[in-house]
């Protein structure tokens, strides 16, 4: 058996458990922040904050969208690179498009527009970039991370993980309650109750456009 097809076989068999797929959601967000920070730094020569939490570097779609890419990854071991780039471009470009829409849905706010169709949320250029993501993660990333999955099962990191995640949840909710009382505020709508102006005192508009500085508030399709 060919060292290639060991490691499909491999890769089938694998059990991933959600400590697994929790601490791989964290490095891609964690990755995903300093990758889009280096890219702005490179490109515009500033540093640029691309946190989607308002505690800690987490690029949310980066680490949502390495567990895509692993576990589709997991699918289609078998097929050639050409297959394997164009299911990772659409995977990729889905991904993208559905966060975006959950978003402005959810949100009423916006914190990309390439322009074009689709509301302006993919375009050929990042689809063509998660392609290329998907592939290299297959070739390089994958067989790193089936040799890592198992060991965040020990007591150690299910206690770390047990943790982390109740801070994620939190983060996540405050994210999301900071998020929708700034939309208030510049609707001009006042505090209606004690959290609110907690809200207001430690998650004022300035604040807000620090930490979400690609963040809009208009509608899908304006």
């Amino acid at each position: 058996m060919s060292d290639k097809v060991a490691d499909t076989v491999e890769a089938k068999s694998l059990k991933v458990n959600y400590y697994d797929l929790f601490w791989m959601f964290i490095f891609g967000s964690v990755a995903g922040f300093i990758l889009e920070g280096v890219w702005s730094a490179w490109r515009f020569g500033a540093w640029a904050n691309h946190a989607a939490t308002v505690w800690g570097p987490f690029c949310i779609i980066y680490g949502a969208g390495m567990v895509a890419i692993y576990l589709l990854a997991q699918k289609i071991a078998k097929y050639n690179t050409l297959v394997k780039f164009i299911l990772f471009s659409l995977g990729g470009a889905l991904l993208e498009f559905g966060c975006g829409v959950l978003q402005g849905l959810v949100f009423g706010s916006r914190s990309w527009d390439y322009g074009g169709p689709f509301f302006g949320l993919i375009n050929l250029e990042m689809t063509i970039v998660w392609g290329l993501l998907g592939v290299v993660f297959s070739w390089l990333v994958l067989p790193f991370t089936n040799k890592m999955i198992g060991r965040f099962n020990t007591k150690f990191w299910r206690r770390a993980g047990i943790v982390l995640s109740i801070f994620m949840i939190l983060d996540f909710a405050v994210t999301s309650m900071a998020v929708w009382r700034w939309g208030d505020r510049l609707q001009g709508i006042e505090a209606r109750n004690k959290t609110e102006e907690v809200l207001d005192l430690h998650f004022d508009n300035m604040r807000m456009s620090e930490i979400f500085p690609n963040m809009e508030f208009r509608k899908l399709g304006d």
